[in-house]
């Protein structure tokens, strides 16, 4: 398992197909979206929900019913960014 540390802008409420997914994504510039599992980190997502951050943390697959396997940046800490 190898860190990493993203930044963009996270959000909540993101619906997926069969309801298979984390519900968070992470917009970036240069990476496109990517879903987050904020389940170690839950109380610094809904505290910086809607606005620039930066994640460490650590990608794995989930295996999901109907979108079948997917990436996913597990968030190990969420700190606030300055940004855009």
């Amino acid at each position: 398992m190898t860190t990493v540390t993203v930044t963009g802008f996270i959000v909540d409420g993101m619906n997926y197909p069969g309801g298979d997914g984390t519900g968070w994504e992470l917009q970036t510039d240069d990476l496109g979206n990517i879903e987050v599992d904020v389940e170690q980190v839950t109380a610094q997502a809904l505290r910086f929900r809607h606005q620039f951050v930066t994640i460490t943390g650590y990608y794995t697959t989930k295996e999901y019913v109907e979108r079948g396997p997917r990436e996913v940046l597990v968030a190990e800490q969420i700190c606030l960014t300055s940004g855009q």
